[in-house]
């Protein structure tokens, strides 16, 4: 609403309330960028992914402590 009232200048969007959102094709709007998952993604994002990847099987592999480790 703030942003079809002319509040926010540009807004995007990433996550919806449910997915898929059937909505999404009315809700067209020039100031309104609907990215499903995607905002995050960026030209460098495989090479830094295999990056992260590398260096967490090499820690584990050399028992040492894993980077970013989620339990």
């Amino acid at each position: 609403k703030s942003a079809a009232a002319g509040h926010l200048k540009y807004l995007g969007l990433d996550v919806f309330p449910k997915e898929p959102w059937a909505e999404l094709a009315q809700s067209a709007s020039p100031n309104i960028a609907y990215l499903p998952h995607a905002a995050g993604f960026h030209d460098g994002l495989n090479r830094a992914v295999a990056a992260e990847l590398h260096a967490a099987v090499s820690a584990y592999a050399a028992g040492r402590p894993v980077p970013h480790r989620v339990v």
